[in-house]
């Protein structure tokens, strides 16, 4: 038997593992990021192929609950849940390997023992579990393969405005978080104690009772301070650095804002990746001090390590950590390349500053419904276009007289508590209704008059209840007599729909809206896409404008996420809050287009560091 010499440790043994191991952690998040990247770019791929195979289909709404787009998923869903459960007993096996060696685990180790858990894991018995990481909430899921459980924020804003589906969210919540917080060591128990799940629930459920509220809740607050003290230098560096780069902008041109945003993304990558590596490292320490499991466990789960006797001592191997020839190595050829780098970023200051952000129209999303106005009401349109919104998105229906009038819903049980359809309203019915601040329900003629009058552009989405009798040839016979076809744009749901409205008035913008899918973009009848906004990915956005054809984005009501939709390309955003989303991209585009330089003072001389990097570059180009 190998002596391992462990003695007690001067500091906390969190502290110590993660100076050691804090680079095998970044290597293992960098690695299965690639694995989580490969995966769902493949399931992308596998759902464009399959739509393109059809001719003028798109595979969204209704066809992507299709049996075959459900198994891709399920796929997809089931490979990034075996990457996550191996993702989990890698930072498990570091931490725990260093809590007792004292050192880096050997690559061949960690590997070794990886396969041997995922081996004896992965059976029928761990189904149950398999499915609570399909909805582990891992940030590389959820863009690509995640889009079916992602409840869009407009549905959840409105469920919050009711007392008891808030009261009911509340409830779920805080079920689940006791359910997780008891159930935390599960994945300890499964990986190191090679025990079965309904045990390992059993026991987390023990340990977390034995452990105590208190204990439990100091050791989190330790986990999120070691969070805080290793990652968020990190961070602050990098982003000290791309607002520096941002500041050569005049001088090596827009070419920086590609470089600025790839050290942004690295800083979220490691904020997110790292940050979860450190608190399961704690999770994983809090677990061996107080569960028994002890050194005789760890060199039998570990038996094949005594092929690896030696190891080196932890101040070493934070010497060596902090110090190894390598990186020195690295960093002056680094030094001695950079200036040809800087000659190469020179030559690129043509690029333009577009190219970067797009410049989005802000779309009111059923006109102004707050501070006393009503969703769909000629006050909230008006008022919409005083806030200056581009487009007005407005929702029509056919009552039972014909008319087209205003309302998002089937009814009017929500705004005036009116629970008749609107196929059963007549004219008279609807001018008896009352909305909030007594405001009325318009009909479409109403608002075209307006329209017509104040020069607004109007969104019109016309919707059905399935007793229609002329909706589109009223809607179309409409916009012809009040001549505002050149500012009016049609989306709807049903493609169908928008295919006769589009042979009845050819001159009519009008465009497919898409709340979930993948597919084939490149249809002949529309002219743009109204996307959820979760469905708005990189990939969705190039294959619509590789047909010449425009994105909408709805509904956009986070101004924290303006910038990243104009980065993908966005030609419209959906919004209730139309001069927040306003305020916010002007700011965007004023910072990508401008020429603003970082300047600092040091002993009281002023330094540009874009000038010393340009006259560096010009040194070495001589």
């Amino acid at each position: 038997m190998v002596d391992f010499d462990v003695k007690k440790p001067k500091f906390s043994p969190t502290k110590m593992v993660l100076l050691t191991s804090l680079p095998s952690f970044i290597l293992a998040e960098i690695f299965f990021a690639f694995l989580y990247f490969l995966v769902s770019h493949g399931v992308s791929w596998v759902y464009f192929l399959l739509s393109i195979s059809t001719t003028e289909q798109v595979e969204a709404n209704m066809q992507i609950f299709s049996p075959t787009n459900i198994a891709v998923f399920l796929v997809g869903m089931a490979l990034m849940s075996l990457i996550l459960c191996l993702e989990i007993i890698t930072i498990i096996a570091i931490t725990t390997y260093d809590y007792y060696r004292n050192d880096h685990i050997p690559l061949k180790s960690l590997v070794s023992f990886s396969y041997e858990r995922m081996k004896s894991f992965v059976t029928i018995k761990s189904a149950p579990f398999f499915l609570f990481l399909f909805f582990f909430p891992k940030p590389q899921l959820t863009e690509k393969t995640l889009l079916l459980l992602n409840i869009p924020d407009f549905i959840t804003d409105e469920l919050l405005k009711t007392p008891l589906y808030m009261a009911l969210i509340l409830f779920v919540t805080m079920t689940i978080a006791y359910l997780v917080y008891r159930s935390i060591f599960v994945l300890h128990y499964l990986f190191l104690e090679r025990t079965t799940i309904k045990r390992a629930f059993k026991s987390s459920f023990a340990l977390t009772k034995q452990i105590g509220y208190r204990k439990m809740f100091s050791s989190f607050l330790k986990n999120f301070f070691w969070i805080m003290l290793f990652v968020l230098p990190i961070i602050a560096i990098g982003f000290v650095f791309s607002r520096l780069l941002r500041g050569l902008e005049p001088y090596i041109g827009k070419v920086i804002w590609i470089v600025s945003d790839w050290i942004n993304s690295g800083m979220e990558f490691l904020f997110i990746g790292l940050s979860g590596a450190i608190f399961l490292a704690g999770l994983t320490i809090t677990y061996i001090r107080h569960s028994g499991f002890q050194q005789k466990h760890f060199e039998s789960r570990f038996h094949f390590l005594q092929e690896n006797p030696e190891f080196t001592p932890r101040w070493k191997n934070v010497k060596i950590f902090f110090a190894k020839k390598y990186w020195i190595v690295a960093s002056v050829i680094l030094l001695i390349l950079s200036p040809f780098f800087v000659k190469i970023i020179l030559d690129a200051k043509y690029i333009n500053p577009s190219k970067f952000v797009s410049n989005p129209i802000v779309i009111s999303h059923r006109g102004v419904s707050e501070n006393g106005f009503v969703e769909n009401t000629l006050e909230g349109i008006l008022e919409a276009k005083k806030q200056g919104a581009d487009l007005i998105e407005i929702d029509v229906y056919e009552n039972k007289d014909g008319t087209l009038i205003l309302s998002h819903d089937s009814n009017f049980k929500r705004l005036a508590g009116d629970p008749r359809s609107i196929a059963e309203l007549s004219d008279d019915d609807v001018k008896k209704i009352n909305l909030p601040n007594n405001q009325k329900v318009p009909t479409l003629e109403e608002v075209l008059q307006a329209a017509k009058e104040h020069d607004i552009a109007l969104l019109i989405e016309p919707k059905t209840h399935g007793q229609e009798k002329n909706l589109a040839e009223t809607l179309v016979r409409l916009l012809n007599k009040y001549d505002i076809v050149g500012k009016t744009s049609i989306h709807s749901f049903n493609i169908d729909l928008l295919k006769k409205i589009k042979k009845l008035q050819p001159h009519l913008q009008v465009g497919l809206l898409i709340f979930g899918g993948y597919g084939h973009f490149g249809i002949t009848e529309v002219d743009f896409f109204s996307l959820q906004e979760r469905v708005v990915t990189p990939g969705t956005i190039q294959n619509i404008h590789n047909f010449e054809k425009k994105v909408f984005a709805w509904t956009l009501n986070d101004t924290d996420k303006v910038e990243r939709y104009m980065k993908l390309g966005v030609d419209g955003i959906i919004t209730d809050y139309i001069p927040e989303i306003k305020a916010k991209k002007e700011q965007i585009r004023k910072i990508y287009d401008g020429s603003s330089t970082i300047k600092f003072r040091l002993f009281g001389i002023e330094i540009s560091p874009s000038k010393i990097l340009k006259s560096w570059s010009g040194f070495f180009s001589k």
